[in-house]
């Protein structure tokens, strides 16, 4: 991680004719070893990073659940249209949800009640970005 973190530094920085540091602090890694942290983790990273770009952030997307899960899974720079099957780039291999998630509104829901309840930042930690 240190050799790619400091390769694109030097590349953003010839290209942008700037100087300095690109990432913050080093690098932290958290291994992932229990089943339901994976599922939170999941949908921390599939659904609420797209969420905070959905119109009127976060809060917004919350009382708009639906509306924002559909930004989400149309948002071009989220793997959640590919895990969905809406696009087919072949980058996210899902065999190990659909053994845990029935179908795609099961999957849905748990969104739905570890977003909206919050129970994934009270799950994720630190590794949640406040």
């Amino acid at each position: 991680m240190k050799k790619i973190g400091g390769g694109y530094t030097v590349y953003s920085n010839l290209k942008n004719n700037e100087s300095g540091k690109v990432f913050q602090g080093k690098y932290r890694g958290k291994t992932v070893n229990d089943e339901k942290y994976l599922q939170y983790l999941d949908a921390y990273i599939q659904v609420f990073n797209a969420f905070e770009l959905f119109d009127g952030g976060i809060a917004n997307a919350l009382n708009n659940f639906d509306e924002a899960f559909k930004f989400a899974l149309e948002y071009p720079f989220s793997s959640l249209g590919e895990a969905y099957g809406n696009r087919n780039l072949r980058i996210v291999v899902r065999n190990y949800f659909s053994e845990i998630f029935v179908d795609r509104n099961s999957y849905k829901e748990f969104c739905r009640e570890a977003i909206i309840a919050r129970n994934n930042r009270d799950y994720l930690g630190k590794l949640a970005i406040d």
